[in-house]
């Protein structure tokens, strides 16, 4: 299983992992499953989307004499600053993979100094008294 990576636009880069897991077990039955990690790295916000996405087959209830299908999916996602990432490496090596896709991007410095901004504001301290 690879990760492919697909150019949205000029600005953005969709990153998808096919994640191992083949089969969910359901009781004595196994059902077909897929697990997909996309991550989508947008130059022009400054941000990180992340969609974790869960598809299943449900083929057989084994509490019922009547057999059933159907599926079933989920999808969990999260959204993060670029600034709010400990790392800049990954977005670096994304930045570079988008413009090897013909993507144009915002310089890398400009789209970064956000982070670097934040990074130098102070932290809050304990609240007064």
């Amino acid at each position: 299983m690879q990760e492919t990576f697909k150019k949205l636009n000029d600005y953005t880069l969709e990153v998808v992992q096919p994640l191992s897991d083949a089969h969910l077990a359901l009781g004595s039955f196994k059902a077909p499953s897929d697990y997909r990690l996309t991550r989508i790295f947008n130059f022009g916000t400054g941000q990180l989307t992340t969609l974790a996405r869960h598809f299943a087959a449900v083929t057989s209830n084994e509490y019922s004499s009547h057999t059933s299908a159907g599926v079933s999916s989920s999808v969990q996602m999260s959204v993060q600053d670029f600034a709010d990432l400990p790392s800049t490496y990954e977005v670096e090596q994304m930045h570079k993979k988008l413009t090897e896709l013909d993507g144009n991007p915002p310089a890398l410095d400009t789209v970064l100094s956000d982070r670097k901004n934040v990074a130098g504001k102070p932290k809050l301290g304990a609240p007064a008294r």
